[in-house]
């Protein structure tokens, strides 16, 4: 639960038990401009806690197999990537109307671990960003790759063909091959040769 008026996240098992809570203690730059309104009283500004720096706004984490919790804060406006018992893994963002910039994050969503939104009051609008946007492109590569390789037919073949079929056998190179075991997480893939009357055909030559 994000608690920002208290500058804390909670933690609760399913029944409703406090388990433990996160503060977030990143260093700031001290110079930092609010999107609007004047800079806050360094001397005085921890009286009102929903503005102190890292006072969580948000919490979003990302479903299984690679959880992660992503909170934000209204000043000096970042973004907040933790593990669920509250080590900090990556800070970025800061306030503004520019892209990549934050006023006032209010709702924050996550599907994956490099994909999230980020809905702003002041800005009236939705974000999207992609982290690690070179590792989403080789993704989308493998996966046009592989569904490539999935799209070979399966077919019969007759007696006396059974002996021909080598050049009518779905070719993978070596490196589609490494690509798509490092994308599954296996380490080889094996090519089924022709068996049992029945071969891979490459849809081109089908």
């Amino acid at each position: 639960m994000a608690d920002r008026g208290n500058r804390r996240i909670q933690v609760f098992d399913s029944e409703g038990n406090f388990l433990h809570m996160i503060t977030l203690d990143v260093p700031f730059d001290e110079n930092a401009r609010p999107v609007i309104g004047n800079k806050p009283d360094l001397k005085t500004y921890q009286q009102v806690l929903t503005f102190v720096p890292g006072a969580p706004w948000t919490v979003c984490i990302t479903p299984p197999p690679n959880e992660v919790l992503y909170t934000s804060d209204a000043y000096p406006g970042r973004v907040y990537k933790l593990t669920l018992d509250g080590k900090v893994l990556g800070v970025f963002g800061t306030s503004g109307k520019q892209l990549k910039q934050f006023g006032w994050i209010h709702q924050i969503a996550c599907p994956s671990e490099n994909e999230i939104y980020v809905a702003e009051l002041l800005n009236w609008r939705v974000q999207k960003l992609i982290l690690h946007p070179e590792q989403q492109n080789l993704s989308s590569r493998v996966a046009d790759r592989a569904e490539t390789l999935h799209n070979c037919r399966l077919v019969h073949c007759n007696k006396n063909r059974s002996d021909q079929v080598s050049g009518g056998l779905c070719q993978i190179g070596a490196d589609l091959r490494q690509q798509i075991a490092w994308a599954i997480g296996l380490a080889d893939i094996a090519v089924t040769t022709c068996r049992k009357r029945l071969c891979f055909h490459h849809p081109v030559r089908a």
